[in-house]
């Protein structure tokens, strides 16, 4: 007879999926299936909305655009579908083409070819760039797609909110023109002048859908529905945490909830940042007390968030100033905006920089052109 170890569980594995569905969360997704909703298979192309889904890293956005996608899963029918043309195509139906944009050397090509392998295209690699867009737009027909869901838009742009891929913009708003899908736009807050430095891209597009953090406000505030809710969702976590909360770790309590609000800037990503590091410690000293013998049953109280937020949030701690809300520093205060993401202010340092620039790049042309006269009046009066 032989004898297995039991498998160690994997705590860590398990908080990170935890979910907990809010409301910020619920009224995106409902407005992207109420937007997917408008489609018809014999509807006219370049009449369905297209909607950009904005907002900082960590509110929840990649998760949106999951969780649409596990709800239309594709359908490998090989179904023989005819085309306006007459012709008859054999495809799969998949309701939603879902791509990411790479993070370097954004084109047209590498994106439609993308595309053609999402659809099951198993030529999408060959072939010429200048028959790329009609296949495209043909497998998508075929296919029956009803939305094109494009994360991690903000790589069109700089960091300062300047278009840097104008090309692809255009042959966006040419597959949407040729297509009866709806267009989904994820990305960061630098996303948005986007829309406002291209008209006809602009008027394409619904009003962005803004996934923003959570709202502690104050005290006396007549409203605090945002403060309630991000202490709902922090008792929903508590509720799917594979390891208990400290009784002194009450997180109904205002005063305690205010300071994992301070440690995650309202963001349900930074939520999730801390109480999985918390699990990393947890593992790491069950390894340490394994060698000693039986580790005692782990709990999530002060001084393991302490350690967990300066191990997460090093580098904002040191960039940003920022105090362990679960420390002796704490003192209550509301944490600091959430800089990274202030296109606003990064557009601003941008037009500095060109500025300055090209008032260098002048006083240069000045100095090369004087140059260039003295040496020649020098060279005619020898």
């Amino acid at each position: 007879m032989t004898s297995s170890t039991p498998r160690r569980r994997n705590i860590h594995r398990e908080m990170h999926a935890a979910f907990v569905e809010h409301p910020n969360y619920q009224a995106v997704v409902q407005e992207i299936e109420d937007a997917l909703d408008l489609y018809e298979e014999d509807g006219e192309v370049a009449t369905l909305p297209c909607i950009p889904v904005v907002g900082p890293s960590g509110v929840g956005k990649t998760t949106v655009f999951k969780q649409i996608r596990a709800a239309h899963p594709r359908v490998e029918d090989g179904r023989r579908v005819q085309m306006p043309d007459g012709t008859v195509i054999v495809a799969d139906h998949v309701p939603l083409l879902c791509v990411t944009l790479p993070a370097a050397r954004i084109s047209v090509e590498r994106l439609g070819r993308e595309m053609l392998k999402e659809l099951g295209d198993p030529h999408a690699s060959l072939g010429k760039p200048e028959g790329l867009d009609e296949r495209l737009d043909r497998l998508t027909r075929g296919c029956g797609v009803k939305g094109v869901l494009i994360d991690e838009g903000q790589r069109v742009v700089d960091r300062a909110g300047v278009l840097t891929a104008e090309k692809l913009i255009d042959w966006i708003k040419d597959r949407h023109a040729n297509n009866n899908a709806c267009f989904f736009l994820f990305g960061l807050n630098r996303m948005k002048p986007l829309f406002e430095q291209d008209g006809q891209f602009d008027r394409r597009w619904d009003v962005e859908l803004e996934m923003t953090p959570y709202v502690w406000g104050d005290d006396a505030d007549e409203d605090l529905s945002s403060r309630d809710a991000f202490i709902g969702l922090l008792a929903g976590l508590r509720a799917e945490s594979p390891v208990p909360f400290a009784e002194e770790v009450d997180v109904m309590d205002d005063e305690t909830a205010k300071r994992f609000f301070y440690a995650s800037r309202g963001l349900t990503g930074g939520l999730k940042k801390l109480l999985t590091r918390a699990m990393r410690i947890i593992l790491a000293r069950g390894r340490e007390a394994g060698r000693a013998g039986p580790a005692p049953e782990p709990v999530i109280d002060f001084a393991l968030l302490r350690e967990a937020f300066d191990k997460a949030f090093r580098t904002q701690k040191a960039n940003e100033k920022l105090i362990n809300p679960f420390g002796p520093q704490w003192d209550g205060r509301l944490p600091p905006a959430i800089a990274e993401e202030n296109y606003v202010t990064a557009a601003a340092k941008d037009k500095r920089r060109k500025d300055k620039l090209r008032r260098t790049r002048n006083t240069r042309n000045k100095s090369t052109k004087a140059d260039r006269k003295n040496a020649l009046a020098e060279a005619l009066t020898k």
